[in-house]
């Protein structure tokens, strides 16, 4: 047989690129792992004396069963092609004894059409074997969007095969493109390449605290996260819009002591994009305070009465106990702890006290937790 005969294999893809399968509309409804053992007519110039030749032809992914909203997957497609034997003898009788083949599935995502792609074999000894010829393809990639969420379907619409024969030399001989028509009984289920469901993409929230100052940093493993945190502490909350995938808000105010801060992402398009929540441990502090010390001496009694009024920072009640020191001239003469009452003052009168020196006294609030000590001095001069 004569034939053409290539100076490069760029013509191979040339010719490639210029031969085009028929096979459009196919849709299914059903999703599997790979096509079904597919049965294709496959003819072109110079294909021997024959017709055409019945191909088996079965495509597959590794798509996984389901994709965040918002991503690419990187697949990987593989092809398995089976020539009949008489496509074998007719490429034996050629006389060229290396064989390279080639496949231009088309495919199309929920019946609209998908970027061209091409799998290619390493070069094959044309058998002497009598009998089905299996060409092993080398995998190709492309990226499989998950742009909308639902139910997708991958199907194979069309074939185009190409073959070429090098001699042992290694020079090009032969090169040809075949259209692929589908065996119209094969079932349009079974031209199902893969099916997958786009899914709210997961998201991570992890929540970091400096002071009172909380910041949530939102992840996803599909789109930009984009909604808002609320903050919750002590039975109160502050929202946040996220930014750049941060939310940062101050605290709500709580009573000293030890909590848990959850901050929690809420996706504005939930169909999109999961919900989240991360925690932190928090310990409030206590509250400063401010003691105001005072005396006062009735000389008939010999009585001195000691006064202390403590003063919260945020204005809030004071309770806790106050130690009242009395010195004369240096020395400690008398001591008492006592209750504060409810208007955030403690008093105590210390009796027998003999008017003659120079008096201190020392107010201590104790403070407990809710609260910070803090101390104040009265000083006078009894003659």
């Amino acid at each position: 047989m004569s034939g053409h005969a290539p100076t490069t294999r760029s013509v191979f893809a040339a010719l490639f690129a210029l031969a085009v399968g028929l096979l459009g509309g196919l849709t299914a409804p059903t999703a599997q792992a790979a096509t079904g053992a597919l049965t294709y007519a496959c003819s072109g110039p110079g294909f021997g004396s024959a017709p055409s030749y019945i191909f088996q032809v079965a495509l597959d992914t590794d798509l996984p069963a389901t994709l965040p909203y918002g991503s690419e997957r990187t697949t990987t497609w593989n092809i398995q092609v089976v020539a009949p034997d008489s496509f074998r003898s007719w490429a034996q009788a050629f006389g060229e004894p290396i064989f390279y083949g080639g496949a231009q599935p088309g495919t199309t995502l929920d019946g609209t059409a998908q970027q061209s792609f091409y799998l290619a074999t390493s070069a094959l000894s044309v058998p002497t074997t009598a009998g089905p010829w299996t060409w092993a393809f080398n995998p190709q990639t492309t990226t499989v969007p998950a742009s909308a969420p639902g139910h997708h379907i991958l199907s194979l619409a069309s074939l185009t095969l190409v073959i070429s024969f090098y001699a042992a030399d290694g020079s090009p001989r032969y090169l040809t493109s075949a259209t692929c028509v589908l065996d119209p009984s094969v079932p349009l289920a079974d031209t199902t390449i893969d099916a997958y469901d786009t899914v709210a993409a997961a998201t991570s929230t992890a929540l970091a605290l400096k002071g009172d100052t909380a910041t949530a940093t939102v992840t996803s493993s599909g789109v930009a996260p984009a909604g808002t945190v609320t903050f919750s502490l002590g039975g109160k909350s502050v929202s946040m819009g996220v930014v750049s995938g941060k939310a940062t808000a101050k605290l709500p105010d709580v009573p000293p002591g030890a909590y848990t801060v959850s901050a929690q992402f809420v996706p504005t398009q939930p169909s999109q994009l999961a919900t989240s929540t991360g925690t932190a441990s928090y310990v409030a502090p206590q509250i400063v305070t401010k003691t105001k010390a005072s005396a006062s001496y009735r000389p008939d009694r010999d009585l001195l009465k000691a006064r202390a009024r403590v003063v919260a920072h945020d204005a809030s009640d004071v309770s806790g106990r106050v130690t009242f020191i009395l010195k004369r001239n240096g020395r400690t003469i008398d001591n008492a702890t006592v209750r504060m009452s409810s208007q955030d003052v403690a008093i105590k009168k210390f009796r027998n006290v003999k008017p003659t020196g120079k008096y201190l006294v020392v107010a201590k609030y104790l403070g407990n937790s809710a609260f910070v000590p803090s101390t104040d001095r009265a000083r006078f001069t009894l003659p």
